[in-house]
């Protein structure tokens, strides 16, 4: 049988099953509505409706169930009364609009293209009265009698006479049989086409699939200034992800029409990946670079002379951002979003994501005893806080020693989100909600004095990353960057001041300690649901990592007897860094 067709007695059966999103376990029976005796090229037409309305019902569940407009669906029950009761009273429209089709083709005879356009109208107009009141449950009289009066309403598309009685129109009067007029029958054709078209309309805007201009939401560029603004209002005009959206939103109107956004397909994402794909990586950084050549400036790139966008580059920034403005666009619009779970192809020029490689302890060894070297209090004690921690740089940049405290018998770090510098509020930058978790200090960092220096202190722990400095974070990685290059860490081998995260989780790995017990630590997401129960370090976790046996193979006595102090009043050199040496 064809698709979503079976037969059974009573006839051909439409059939469909609840998608995952709405059915998790794949539990639920298909939902099944009745054709009848039908011919099965009029049943595979109407199965390919039926089909169409139905995945836009679940999209809407969906929808009402992610944006909390409606209480989530559960059941078979509830889902499949759902979507059967508003499969059911389209039905009636889509055998209407067969009966149009008739007409038009001469099949179901009118004596002339004006009674053919009333008889089309007035049976149209009523099954598609019934349909609406039937799906809002506005009358309980149309409920009762829907069936007789769908077989009303659509005798009156094929049958002139019912619908001149009607109407009250004469009645048609006997004419003997003559030839058809081919002027007649176009004019007819044509004005039923017209009709059929202007109802469809109607039709699948009941059906919520109108495929109306106004109904396909805005100008992507538009999409793009409302979800802007909405970020602006949320985070303030300093928030970065405002600058990334702009240049995306720049280069993605660069190479495709700017359409509504309800009508972008896959073939419009595959389009633009296959072109910006040549686009120089970083090439936005150039000194000369201009958005009004960046055609030009990728075109001139596909011989690749330079290296180009990486694949995660390319699926997450470039890719990624279109698609959360569309989708804000469609939200507005109140329309279903059509461009998830997409097989997109990214071309084999764009490099795969490099495997970050954790330093090893030779690395480390001279990773530390620089820093140390350097008498700045960044460089010496922010590599081995991030080594013994597994925090982000980020957070770990805005630590004050107000945050620090003792929680059974440990010290743990608690990361601000809010800050205060002088006197106005500032929003501490994280990654996600776990980054804000706290966090257990090692003992180390207490035996060498640093917990106690950093608790008697006001401000920052490292000052050095917020005076004069716009972004401390930022200027946090760039300082670290030359430290760790100037230690001999490879690029190539991703080996920055975050693969010490990597490396604090394979140190953790090597002991033994429960993978959960890391994640909570450096700040990671819970894989489930049972992890998330109690969803933060217990005592004993606590202890285990404040008391883990550091590497041996690490010289950590440089760390003994520093004058923290002194070490915060440094400040880095101004102009080209002195290299430091052994």
């Amino acid at each position: 049988m064809p698709d979503h067709l079976t037969r059974t007695p009573a006839g051909l059966v439409f059939q469909i099953r609840i998608p995952k999103a709405l059915d998790p376990g794949l539990s639920f029976a298909p939902i099944r509505v009745t054709l009848g005796h039908v011919r099965i090229r009029e049943a595979r037409r109407l199965a390919a409706q039926l089909a169409g309305a139905a995945h836009l019902a679940f999209g809407h569940l969906q929808r009402n169930a992610a944006e909390g407009g409606k209480a989530i669906m559960t059941d078979q029950d509830n889902v499949g009364r759902a979507v059967r009761d508003h499969l059911t009273a389209l039905l009636p429209v889509l055998r209407g609009l067969d009966g149009v089709g008739r007409l038009a083709d001469g099949s179901a005879p009118a004596s002339s293209a004006a009674i053919a356009g009333r008889m089309a109208e007035t049976g149209l107009n009523g099954l598609i009265g019934i349909a609406a009141d039937r799906i809002s449950g506005a009358s309980a009289l149309v409920a009762a009698e829907a069936p007789v009066l769908d077989r009303y309403y659509l005798g009156l598309v094929t049958d002139e006479g019912a619908t001149r009685a009607h109407l009250g129109l004469p009645p048609l009067a006997p004419t003997a049989p003559a030839s058809a007029a081919p002027a007649r029958n176009d004019e007819l054709a044509g004005m039923l086409r017209e009709l059929m078209a202007s109802q469809a309309a109607l039709q699948a805007q009941i059906a919520g699939m109108a495929p109306q201009e106004q109904d396909r939401g805005s100008l992507f560029s538009e999409a793009s200034r409302t979800y802007q603004d909405k970020l602006r209002n949320a985070h303030g005009a300093d928030y970065g992800e405002l600058s990334y959206l702009r240049h995306r939103t720049d280069v993605f109107l660069a190479f495709m029409e700017d359409k509504p956004v309800g009508r972008y397909t896959q073939d419009d994402l595959q389009a633009f990946i296959d072109q910006v794909a040549y686009m120089p990586a970083n090439a936005s950084k150039d000194d000369d670079y201009d958005m009004a050549r960046i055609r030009e400036i990728v075109e001139d790139n596909r011989k690749l002379a330079r290296r180009p966008l990486s694949r995660s580059t390319l699926k997450n920034n470039y890719v990624g951002k279109i698609k959360t403005i569309i989708r804000a666009g469609c939200r507005q619009a109140q329309i279903p979003f059509q461009l998830d779970d997409l097989r997109l192809i990214y071309p084999k020029i764009s490099p795969p994501k490099r495997q970050r490689t954790a330093p090893d302890y030779e690395l480390l060894n001279q990773i530390f005893a620089k820093g140390v070297a350097s008498g700045e209090l960044t460089k010496a004690l922010l590599p081995l806080t991030g080594f013994v921690t597994g925090r982000r740089i980020g957070l770990l940049s805005f630590l004050r020693g107000e945050n620090i405290r003792r929680y059974h018998g440990v010290w743990i770090a608690i990361p601000p989100n809010v800050i205060t510098v002088d006197g106005s509020y500032q929003i501490v930058p994280y990654k996600t909600q776990e980054s804000l978790s706290f966090f257990v200090l090692h003992n180390f960092l207490d035996e060498i004095g640093f917990i106690d220096w950093a608790r008697r202190r006001e401000g920052f722990i490292f000052p050095s990353l917020h005076e004069g400095v716009v972004d401390p974070a930022d200027t946090a990685q760039k300082r670290m960057g030359r430290l760790f290059r100037a230690a001999g860490a490879s690029p190539h081998l991703l080996e920055t001041y975050h693969s010490l995260r990597t490396a604090k989780i394979n140190f953790d790995r090597d002991l033994k300690i429960d993978p959960r017990t890391t994640r909570l630590q450096v700040g990671h997401e819970l894989l489930d649901v049972h992890e998330e129960y109690g969803g933060s370090l217990r005592r004993s976790e606590l202890h285990e990592i404040a008391k883990a046996p550091l590497p041996t193979e690490i010289d950590f006595t440089v760390f003994r007897g520093l004058d923290f102090d002194g070490m915060a009043a440094n400040r880095p050199s101004r102009g080209r860094p002195k290299r430091i040496n052994d």
